[in-house]
């Protein structure tokens, strides 16, 4: 809800749990669509990119928009990084 939003971006505990719950299951399938068995590890990360940047959200109901964007950028980039650092 927009209100969990706005409460997690005042840094309001319970509603980052809250935001947490409702949005990794969402961002593990988006990434596990895209970086395969990497999906777990990008789906991390993009959980705290997204949680890091959250104050920056200027519209709490584009949550969803602006979290996949961010969680489909962090799959290639895992990717690639797991292609170069597999054969060392």
């Amino acid at each position: 809800s927009l209100e969990i939003v706005r409460c997690a971006q005042r840094g309001d505990v319970l509603a980052l749990s809250q935001l947490i719950d409702e949005l990794a299951p969402w961002v593990a399938r988006i990434c596990g669509g895209i970086a395969l068995e990497h999906g777990d590890d990008a789906a991390q990360e993009a959980l705290v990119q997204i949680l890091r940047d959250l104050s920056e959200l200027r519209e709490p109901g584009a949550l969803r928009g602006w979290a996949r964007r961010i969680a489909v950028h962090f799959c290639p980039a895992l990717l690639v990084i797991s292609r170069t650092t597999s054969f060392t």
